[in-house]
């Protein structure tokens, strides 16, 4: 979890799969709410591929102007 705090995002989250399986949930929880402090970017593309959508529209109503600018491939 610390490598997750750390840098959240997909690439560790794929540390989640060593994770016991009695674990699993409260590990998902509480990674996905660690995410909501990294990367706009990664953090969108990890709540997409993790089906968190309210987190993600939550995150998204609270982006400034220039994150989601960020998020264009135009920059």
């Amino acid at each position: 979890m610390t490598e997750f705090q750390t840098c959240p995002g997909t690439f560790t989250y794929k540390l989640f799969r060593y994770v016991p399986k009695t674990q699993r949930e409260p590990w998902h929880r509480t990674a996905t709410t660690a995410a909501e402090s990294g990367d706009l970017a990664e953090v969108v593309e990890l709540w997409i591929s993790t089906e968190e959508i309210e987190r993600l529209a939550a995150r998204l109503d609270r982006a400034s102007n220039a994150e989601l600018k960020g998020l264009s491939h135009g920059g």
